[in-house]
C-alpha cells in the first residue's frame, strides 16, 4: 500500500486521491460514527471485510507522508 501511494504513475494518483479521501472523510466521523478510532477500524474491518481500517490504512502509508500530499 505504501509503494503505491508514493507511486509516480496514474495508478498511484488514483489510490493516493482515493486514499486521501477516504482518511479525511473518516477523521471528520469519528464523533457521529464512533468515540474511538479503534472502533472505526474494527467496523470496517468486520462489517466490509476490509484487510485494513481506515486509520491502520493511514499508519500503513505514514501520516506525515499523507500530510504533506
Amino acid at each position: 500500500m505504501k509503494a503505491l501511494f508514493n507511486g509516480k504513475d496514474e495508478a498511484a494518483e488514483f489510490v493516493r486521491e482515493y486514499l486521501c479521501n477516504i482518511f479525511i472523510y473518516a477523521a471528520n466521523r469519528i464523533p457521529e460514527i464512533c468515540d474511538t478510532i479503534l472502533g472505526i477500524d474494527n467496523a470496517m474491518k468486520w462489517g466490509y471485510n476490509h484487510q485494513l481500517g481506515p486509520f491502520e490504512s493511514w499508519d500503513a502509508v505514514r501520516c506525515a507522508r499523507f500530510r504533506s500530499r
